[in-house]
């Protein structure tokens, strides 16, 4: 991963055996890409010992001493050609430092944007497609084949296998739209800087399937339409990563979401090109909102912003009589009947239980209107009154 803020080891100096192998891994992905490094000559030994290779913001590369530094220095050093694992840790090494060449020949764009959690989950998915592809020719052309005879029967370890499988799917989808091969698509999208590489893979596909009828207006419509399909599912991929599973589920999910993607920007593609059949000549829709999302903290997942909370009621809190009260007076009213309070306003000829506002209440039978008030009986039967 690139641009890691972390303490140094001691530097490995240049004519030492694993800063010249690096200088070579370096030179063959320059020539390879076509585009310079932006790597200055320094290499660092990490303070972790198995550490992976990493680029840090000032363009010095940095490897752990028993994946990176040691492996390359046993290549030159050791007084038989390593084997078996020993070969198999040098090919890693490669690989290892062929992935931050490859960071080190790309460009940012805006900075804000391009750490974006779906321009990174982009970005090494292509960055690592890029080296797993071609880490054998790395290796001819740094001489490694030569020194270590066994390095090209070894297996490659993908280190992002969730981003690998996802850029997969992508860059084949976006192929079977454009026209272009799934590597030639990968390696366009390299070219270009990471903070517009979604514009880019949106170009692909409106050049391949709208052609020249769209205009600037319409295909910055067009780009708002696809975009979410591809980078929706990617801006999750840190959560499957980084995550607890074996790389082969980490692998499975990632294909997943490279496939719900393409399915999305076939799905979106032909509603917009049926839409422009049935309409000649009219602007491409706006696109739908979408809700705002945001990334939790530490985990990479998109959650939804949390539903604004009902206003806090001020004043004294209501006692428990009050909220019964309130309870019957609602539950009278749900029953179409006179609330305990206006029956007993009634009851007092404060206030009519029925009838107009402000008038007494009408007696519904005879004997209603010779009937005595409820309280006078209750008074009249605790006075012992039958």
């Amino acid at each position: 991963m690139a641009d890691l803020p972390h303490p140094l080891g001691s530097e490995v100096p240049p004519g030492h055996p694993a800063h010249e192998w690096v200088r070579r891994i370096v030179g063959s992905v320059e020539r390879r890409t076509g585009r310079p490094s932006q790597w200055n000559g320094r290499l660092y030994e990490e303070p972790s010992y198995d550490a992976q290779a990493s680029v840090r913001p000032d363009h010095s590369l940095t490897g752990g001493p028993g994946d990176v530094i040691g492996p390359l220095e046993n290549a030159s050093t050791s007084r038989l050609p390593p084997a078996g694992h020993e070969a198999f840790k040098v090919r890693a090494a490669v690989a290892s430092v062929t992935h931050e060449a490859i960071h080190l020949t790309s460009e940012y764009g805006d900075g804000e944007a391009a750490a974006e959690v779906g321009e990174v989950a982009l970005d090494e998915g292509l960055t690592e497609a890029w080296a797993l592809a071609n880490v054998d020719a790395v290796l001819t052309d740094i001489g490694m084949d030569r020194q270590v005879p066994t390095v090209g029967s070894e297996h490659t370890v993908d280190s992002y296998p969730a981003y690998t499988a996802a850029t997969g799917e992508l860059t084949r989808g976006l192929s079977a739209a454009s026209g272009r091969s799934p590597d030639e698509v990968r390696d366009h999208l390299l070219n270009t800087p990471r903070s517009e590489r979604w514009n880019a893979a949106a170009d692909l596909v409106i050049d391949g399937q709208f052609g020249d009828r769209v205009g600037p207006e319409d295909r910055a419509e067009l780009r708002k339409h696809l975009i979410p399909e591809m980078r929706g599912g990617f801006e999750r991929l840190p959560a499957v990563q980084w995550g607890y599973g074996l790389d082969v589920e980490k692998a499975a999910e990632g294909r997943q979401v490279g496939q719900q993607a393409v399915e999305g920007l076939r799905a979106t593609t032909g509603r917009l090109q049926a839409q422009q059949h049935a309409f000649p000549g009219q602007p491409v829709p706006p696109a739908p909102e979408r809700p705002p999302m945001y990334v939790t903290e530490n985990s990479g997942r998109l959650v939804a912003p949390a539903p604004t909370p009902p206003p806090v009621p001020t004043g004294p809190k209501p006692t428990m009589a009050q909220i019964l009260a309130e309870r019957r007076e609602k539950a009278a009213a749900a029953k179409g009947r006179p609330s305990p309070s206006e029956a007993l306003k009634a009851l007092d000829g404060q206030a009519p239980a029925s009838g107009a506002v402000g008038q007494p209440a009408t007696p519904q039978t005879a004997s209603d209107a010779v009937r005595p008030p409820v309280v006078q009986l209750k008074q009249e039967k605790g006075r012992g009154v039958d």
